[in-house]
């Protein structure tokens, strides 16, 4: 009879263990960082400041607690929310499936993470290559089909998923259609502006897919046109549009002083906004108390508004749909450390 072997009984580590090592780790790393930094004088200054501000987050902020107190607040704000928001036909929707400006909702949804949107969005191109505001106005709608405010939705969309296809089939319709993106229009919201042909070109070069003459020969940066579109427009959804074009080119690893300036200036205008002090500043501890003071966690008594492309004296928060909460939060979750 061969001898019994004892099995070896593994150890569960409590949560709060695993969490304060971790804290350890990160306290070592800046200290570690920063006593080099002196020792050596062989860093940048940047390099201290960095590892001098880790340290301070970390005594200052009580350590990781507040930012797991904080993340699990945003979770179970998400989660309330989720129960009372409305999608109609597969796409995000205001209250009694008042669909409106989908395909723009949907690819700002598709770009914080939410797979259905990005659904939503590739339904609403046609056989044809045509897109629409949602797949139910697919063929159906004759004045006014689409828009910029669409586009940049799509754009978004394209990011998220990398869909050539779709990107591709686009393009050929639109050059068949002398680059109207719908035609009969009652005004030029379905024009390209050479801005706006700088942003198609930085998304078709993220896409790695080929240039056509109007975007190698975009010379406009629409992020300094955004920029002044946020420091001239009145407050709402132009100060919006704005900040998805800056949302766009950070999520195409973009960062430059125009985009800085366009977000600061977004910030300082509407500084209650949860939406644009993300855009400004990332996901600070400021920012995530502004989304959990600004997105209802019960249902409100009407849901018509995609809240962050209102002005905030208005109180918007009071009729949001909801789904703009959900990405604004996505996006923090992604952002936030795990400890």
């Amino acid at each position: 009879m061969s001898p019994m072997k004892s099995k070896k009984c593994p150890y569960f580590a409590p949560k709060s263990a695993i969490i304060a090592f971790k804290q350890v780790q990160r306290v070592l790393v800046a200290m570690g960082g920063l006593v080099f930094c002196f020792v050596s004088l062989s860093c940048l200054p940047q390099q201290r400041d960095k590892f001098s501000s880790q340290l301070s987050e970390l005594d200052q902020g009580g350590g990781a607690q507040p930012w797991l107190d904080l993340r699990r607040q945003l979770l179970e704000r998400r989660g309330r929310i989720q129960q009372w928001v409305e999608r109609c036909e597969g796409s995000v929707s205001k209250e009694g499936c008042s669909i409106g400006d989908a395909t723009l909702f949907n690819g700002l949804l598709c770009l914080s993470g939410d797979p259905e949107s990005c659904d939503a969005v590739r339904s609403a191109q046609g056989a044809d290559g045509r897109l629409w505001r949602h797949r139910q106005r697919v063929n159906a709608d004759a004045m006014d089909s689409f828009s910029r405010d669409m586009a940049v939705g799509v754009l978004a969309y394209l990011v998220a998923t990398r869909d050539k296809k779709l990107a591709i089939d686009w393009m050929n319709w639109l050059e068949r259609n002398d680059f109207k993106m719908c035609s009969p229009s009652s005004d030029n919201r379905c024009n390209f502006t050479p801005g706006f042909w700088m942003l198609f070109r930085d998304v078709w070069a993220y896409l790695e897919l080929p240039l056509n003459d109007n975007m190698n020969s975009a010379v406009v940066d629409d992020s300094v046109m955004a920029l002044l579109q946020a420091q001239w427009s009145p407050s709402g959804y132009q100060l919006h549009l704005a900040a998805v074009n800056a949302l766009i080119r950070k999520k195409i690893g973009q960062q430059t002083q125009a985009i800085h300036s366009l977000t600061t200036t977004l910030s300082l205008r509407q500084p209650e906004n949860p939406f644009f002090a993300y855009l400004s500043i990332g996901a600070k501890e400021s920012v995530l108390k502004k989304t959990l003071s600004w997105c209802p966690a019960e249902r409100p008594s009407q849901r018509a508004e995609w809240s962050f492309e209102r002005e905030q004296n208005h109180r918007p928060w009071l009729k949001s749909m909801g789904w703009e909460c959900l990405m604004l939060i996505n996006f923090l979750i992604q952002d936030l450390p795990e400890y």
